[in-house]
């Protein structure tokens, strides 16, 4: 809402118990107020809390910020002096009272505006910041491939990564052999090479796959022979000679 913004007066009240109505409690109607300053001083020990209404009978929690907040932390309630805003758009009436009182006397004095108050969004300042979020454990507004959104909750483990769709996947580390074979062996016979695969551990799973089929009657494997190397060994279980391939290799934590 643009334009001037008309003046509205200061209204005060010396609290000192937990009587409401009667000296415990602080009524302001708000009219067509968008915003309530709420200032609180004296010396007491309580616990001074904020409420709005509607229908002037059922209250509920009043969400304001101090002023003084760097970090636009959310309360609905005050130990100790301080100056407070809160957002009572569409209320009829706001409560300050005592709902824990020890000793002492507050002072509280409201201020209405009748522009509304930047916190109407949030509840808490004009910028959200982390200390105003509120997550929990559901996917809602969780990013998708057609628009932007929180991250999925994370899985709790290091084999893991989150790919492209949103779906958490183990971690495949990969390399390339050499060349490896071309050459006559005999039965029970193998040639070799490795792979450089940084991360490779003896404790993962390895398989390797050879871009040219060597021929039947030879077979491969390949393993961890040291941390980041992977030897593929091929292996005659006649006498042949295996077509020279370089082999493709894959490792996941077990």
């Amino acid at each position: 809402m643009c334009g001037a913004l008309l003046s509205t007066p200061v209204s005060a009240a010396s609290l000192s118990t937990t009587t409401c109505p009667g000296a415990g409690c602080f009524n302001i109607p708000t009219g067509d107020a968008g915003t309530a300053g709420i200032q609180i001083t004296g010396s007491f020990v309580g616990t001074l809390s904020f409420s709005g209404t509607i229908d002037n009978i059922n209250y509920t929690a009043l969400r304001a910020i101090a002023i003084s907040s760097t970090t636009n932390t959310i309360v609905t309630s005050a130990t100790a002096s301080g100056l407070f805003s809160a957002n009572i758009a569409g209320l009829s009436q706001v409560r300050v009272a005592f709902t824990a009182y020890t000793s002492g006397t507050a002072v509280v004095t409201i201020k209405l505006s009748q522009k509304y108050g930047v916190t109407a969004n949030t509840g808490a300042g004009s910028t959200v910041t982390d200390a105003t979020i509120s997550v929990s454990d559901i996917t809602t507004n969780n990013a998708t491939t057609g628009q932007h959104g929180w991250l999925p909750k994370l899985s709790g483990t290091t084999t893991t990564f989150l790919r492209g769709d949103g779906l958490f996947r183990l971690i495949t580390l990969n390399g390339t052999t050499g060349s490896i074979g071309g050459a006559p062996l005999l039965a029970g016979a193998c040639s070799s090479d490795t792979a450089a695969v940084s991360g490779a551990l003896n404790s993962m799973n390895c398989a390797a796959t050879p871009v040219t089929y060597p021929g039947d009657a030879i077979v491969w494997k390949a393993y961890v022979s040291a941390p980041d190397v992977v030897t593929v060994k091929v292996c005659a279980m006649v006498d042949a000679t295996p077509t020279a391939s370089i082999y493709h290799v894959g490792l996941t934590p077990q």
